[in-house]
């Protein structure tokens, strides 16, 4: 909609943007930032996933999605841990990660390669006064197999079973990646700044299509102020945080 000086607040109606009066009492949708919360991964729930992961796994390997920076068997700080009897465990404030483990099978039939015959060598004949010696031949000689039969190792695939959840301040209910929201009953625009700021947040901005869907699944049938003022200057709607909303 296009906005004016009389009527410079936005408001979401169900999935209609409206202008109105900043001095009209309207519920409203703070955002306010969290943090991710702890994450595991583990064989037992791998295997519960329909991942083929051995009884007994011999190594393990931990992989951030993100950074694909991994951390190896035996890893055990600030509150990040990566071995094999566990798996991986962050406690707080983790990012996401993908774990694979080693197994290792013994073979079920030991390929090992034949004896080998070395041939018999046969002396030349020697010649002395007055008698004629035979020849003398070696008995042929056999040298027993020397390569062991190892049991075979191999990795896994990556597995990510789970993602560390977002843990929002005040109880608050909703979230989307670490934007946590919560609505309020009416008041006018300066108000509700007012209560957002105090809660460390904003007044919600709908700034990506995900965002605006939640928003539409979550709060979609009521109707809410949102953090967009309308400028005069620019002849456009503006985010709170400056941008042009589209």
């Amino acid at each position: 909609p296009v906005g004016s000086v009389t009527e410079s607040c936005l408001v979401l109606n169900q999935d209609t943007f409206e202008a109105i009066s900043c001095d009209d009492e309207i519920a409203f949708i703070c955002e306010v930032s969290g943090e991710p919360g702890e994450e595991y991964e583990d064989d037992e729930s791998g295997r519960d996933h329909g991942h083929d992961i051995c009884d007994h796994p011999m190594g393990i390997e931990c992989r951030n999605v993100d950074t694909l920076e991994v951390l190896y068997d035996g890893h055990a700080e600030d509150g990040v841990y990566c071995n094999v009897t566990h798996g991986f465990y962050c406690e707080s404030g983790c990012d996401n990660h993908e774990v694979r483990y080693q197994c290792c099978y013994d073979m079920p039939i030991c390929t090992t390669p034949a004896p080998t015959t070395i041939p018999p060598t046969t002396a030349p004949p020697t010649t002395a006064p007055p008698t004629t010696a035979p020849p003398t031949t070696a008995a042929p000689t056999t040298e027993a197999p020397t390569t062991p039969c190892e049991p075979v190792c191999e990795w896994s695939e990556w597995i990510d079973t789970h993602c560390p959840p977002t843990e929002c301040p005040y109880d608050m209910e909703y979230s989307l990646g670490l934007s946590c929201y919560s609505d309020f009953g009416p008041t006018t625009k300066e108000n509700a700044t007012s209560i957002c700021e105090d809660l460390g947040g904003v007044m919600v901005t709908l700034s990506s299509p995900d965002e605006m869907g939640y928003i539409l699944d979550t709060f979609g049938s009521g109707v809410y102020l949102v953090g967009a003022t309308w400028s005069a200057a620019d002849n456009a709607w503006q985010w709170n945080d400056g941008t042009t909303a589209g």
